[in-house]
């Protein structure tokens, strides 16, 4: 039982920390997609002096040309909370994580691929050591 939930808590941080990249979204796509109710995802901003923001999922809200929420402003030295509000003309672009479904599934089936050759292996040298003592008995 502990083999099996290690297992799947290893599969579980391979989708977690796998196959994540920061694309590029312009404020016209995300201002739309938020007007739809179709947008929730964590965004980092860049703004135009160069500041680096971090919002989570439900951590802010767009309305009337400015973005208010909270979450983190990121500097060399580290990160610091933050809750206020950044016009969307001081934005220089956002950045939005995004997972690739289909290199994390191909990253999860290769790894249990290996696991298994590497099992396979494993049983045959053991296979083949007690036909060895097997036949050295006699």
């Amino acid at each position: 039982m502990k083999k099996l939930t290690i297992s799947i808590l290893i599969i579980t941080l391979f989708n977690y920390l796998a196959c994540t990249t920061l694309n590029v979204a312009t404020k016209e796509s995300i201002e739309e997609e938020m007007k739809e109710g179709t947008f929730r995802s964590e965004i980092y901003i860049i703004t135009t002096d160069y500041h680096r923001y971090h919002f989570g999922n439900w951590g802010y809200r767009i309305e009337n040309d400015t973005l208010y929420g909270k979450g983190y402003k990121i500097n060399p030295s580290g990160k610091e909370l933050f809750e206020g509000k950044i016009p969307l003309d001081d934005i220089s672009h956002f950045e939005v994580e995004e997972g690739d479904a289909f290199a994390t599934t191909g990253l999860i089936l290769g790894t249990l691929a290996f696991l298994l050759l590497a099992w396979g292996i494993i049983a045959a040298i053991a296979i083949g050591n007690s036909f060895k003592s097997c036949t050295q008995k006699k």
